[in-house]
């Protein structure tokens, strides 16, 4: 994921770019680090002439959008990051429901795209202030613009779903799909 052009965020993310790895498990991920290693000085060489990476952290991803298409390779695209904490009055236990609430919504609106919960795990900062990353896929800048205008006018008429969270400011990162397994490629 390479950084969309936003000079307010430079304060806030320092990196030039993120990949991300997606697997089923937590302990399949563990499988392809350990396979990692084996290779790591070779592959790490290579690596390291590209970047200076400065570490690595696991999140739980959560799916709670499929998004209508399906991902393929080389497929530019761009998504949205926002870092989000449970209200006080609400638990895990009401994710089901609101989420149920916000996928109906998100359905009479049109959107395509997908959402995602990163919860921290392994090699997050300890001081993660927030619960989890919210995370929402678009294909273009201007999905991206028609979501927000749909969002603004629903909460203008009082139709906008209620949220089980607070979360910051979104960001807008571009992202390309460098290389795509699909599950029954394993």
């Amino acid at each position: 994921m390479d950084s969309y052009s936003n000079i307010l965020s430079e304060s806030d993310f320092t990196n030039d770019f993120v990949f991300l790895g997606f697997a089923d498990s937590l302990a399949n991920i563990g499988q392809a680090q350990d396979a990692f290693q084996v290779g790591a000085a070779k592959i790490g060489a290579k690596w390291e002439k590209a970047t200076d990476c400065s570490g690595q952290s696991l999140s739980l991803n959560v799916e709670v959008r499929t998004p209508k298409e399906e991902w393929t390779e080389g497929q530019v695209g761009y998504t949205s990051i926002q870092a989000c904490t449970l209200k006080e009055e609400n638990s895990n236990s009401d994710f089901k429901a609101n989420d149920k609430i916000w996928n109906e919504y998100l359905d009479a609106s049109n959107f395509e795209g997908g959402f995602w919960r990163w919860w921290p795990e392994t090699g997050s900062p300890i001081g993660t202030a927030h619960d989890y990353l919210l995370a929402a896929s678009f294909s273009s800048i201007e999905e991206y613009g028609r979501a927000r205008d749909g969002r603004v006018a629903a909460m203008l008429a009082g139709t906008r779903p209620d949220e089980i969270h607070d979360c910051d400011t979104a960001r807008l990162y571009k992202s390309t799909n460098i290389r795509y397994v699909s599950p029954s490629e394993d």
